[in-house]
Order: structure tokens, then C-alpha cells, then sequence
């Protein structure tokens, strides 16, 4: 949220599943990505990336970019993001540089960062 913010970009949280679902079916966005906690209590990123990707395909919530986040740097996890509907990942601890770098690809825009 800090580094969203430092780059203008305005930025909602969730602690749990159920709360990210229902704040993005109230505040659907047009070029919307998600950076997703693979470790969040209760429903965690992979199971919610499951369930938002479904959500999409019945057409519940518009199309966004998912970016799974987590300190496992392991080749199992990475591949369980991508099964489990994740766009893209990255690992903890994230900073500035990694968060443009998942911008400009899952938004697939030209965005013009200034510091």
C-alpha cells in the first residue's frame, strides 16, 4: 500500500478472502491489477486467486491481473500460483522497483514513473 500510494496509484486492502471479493465486486475498475498475499489467514492467495478467476469467468467481476506475493522463493510455489490463476508473482520483501516492473507488464500499459 505504501509503495501503490508513493507511485500515485490509489490502493484498497483486505485482511481476509471474503472482504477482497466483496470490495471488489462494490468498486469494479478498469485496468485494475491485485497484488495477492499467497499467505493470508483463512483463504490464502492461492485458493482466492481461484476463486476470483471463477468469479471473472461467471462474469460476477470484471477481468483483472492477479500478482501472487510471497517470501517462498520455491519453483513448487511459483508453478502453484500460475495453476491456481495467479498473472504473475513475486517475492518478498517487495520493493519499488518490483512493483513498477509488475505494473507496466500486468497492466500492459506505458506508464512513466517519477520519483
Amino acid at each position: 500500500e505504501q509503495i501503490l500510494s508513493k507511485l500515485k496509484f490509489r490502493c484498497e486492502w483486505a485482511r481476509y478472502g471474503k472482504e477482497t471479493i466483496e470490495k471488489i465486486k462494490a468498486r469494479q475498475f478498469n485496468r485494475c491489477g491485485l497484488f495477492l498475499d499467497c499467505q493470508m489467514p483463512i483463504l490464502n492467495g492461492f485458493e482466492m486467486a481461484t476463486l476470483l478467476k471463477q468469479t471473472m469467468n461467471e462474469g460476477e467481476i470484471d477481468r483483472l491481473r492477479i500478482v501472487g506475493c510471497t517470501a517462498s522463493v520455491q519453483e513448487a510455489d511459483v508453478k502453484r500460483a500460475m495453476e491456481a490463476g495467479m498473472d504473475d508473482f513475486c517475492t518478498k520483501p517487495i520493493n519499488t522497483t518490483v512493483v513498477k516492473e509488475r505494473i507496466k507488464t500486468n497492466l500492459n500499459q506505458s506508464f512513466v514513473f517519477r520519483e
